[in-house]
């Protein structure tokens, strides 16, 4: 783990790359306080943007305010296709463009510590093809959070140049999204079965 990138002969540094993994959290709804209960110190406000994709979006904010980036991500493979070569989907792309997959990682080796597992349905509908169980890094009312993300790269129409300098997000939060494909190879099909068992699961 360097910490850092050489750019036309320049150190670039990554400060947050050592403390990413250790300060990754797995947050369920049953480990957030009621919101009744909260006390806010602050008021929020709320602002609105031009359309754009979400993390270029992020990238412009983040000189302005401390911004949260919510990243739709596979459940059962850390940082989707992003190891393996294939397609680049939101998730895929934020890993290779930031310090992402470090923290999605550390949330990997967490789950296993957890025994945090899918939804048995899910697994007895859809066994995996080679017969081991399935796993999965993002609790399935939950989300991991990974603070201090740095994005140093640019977008795949820019061919994932690096940066001049780092971009920091507060924090990454990844959300797994349900599976509807009986068919996919890297995940169980675990979508809800009607509408309104998808509409309850939304408030956690």
């Amino acid at each position: 783990r360097l910490g850092h990138y050489i750019l036309q002969g320049r150190r670039v540094d990554l400060f947050g790359v050592r403390d990413l993994p250790r300060a990754t959290r797995l947050i369920s709804a049953r480990d957030v306080p009621d919101f009744a209960s909260w006390r806010c110190t602050e008021s929020t406000a709320w602002r609105t943007h031009p359309r754009g994709q979400a993390v270029e979006v992020a990238i412009e904010l983040s000189g302005k305010t401390k911004v949260c980036l919510v990243s739709d991500a596979a459940p059962y493979r850390a940082g989707g296709s992003f190891l393996s070569g294939g397609p680049h989907d939101e998730e895929e792309s934020l890993c290779t463009r930031s310090t992402l997959y470090m923290s999605l990682a550390a949330a990997k080796a967490e789950a296993r510590r957890q025994r945090l597992a899918p939804p048995p349905k899910a697994v007895r509908a859809s066994p995996r093809a080679d017969g081991a169980d399935w796993a999965c890094h993002i609790p399935r009312d939950g989300v991991v959070l990974s603070p201090d993300v740095e994005i140093m790269r640019g977008g795949v129409a820019a061919g994932y140049r690096f940066g001049s300098q780092p971009v920091v997000l507060a924090a990454v939060v990844s959300v797994g999204m349900p599976n509807g494909n009986a068919q996919a190879a890297d995940a169980p099909e675990d979508r809800p079965t009607s509408p309104e068992e998808y509409r309850r699961g939304l408030p956690r």
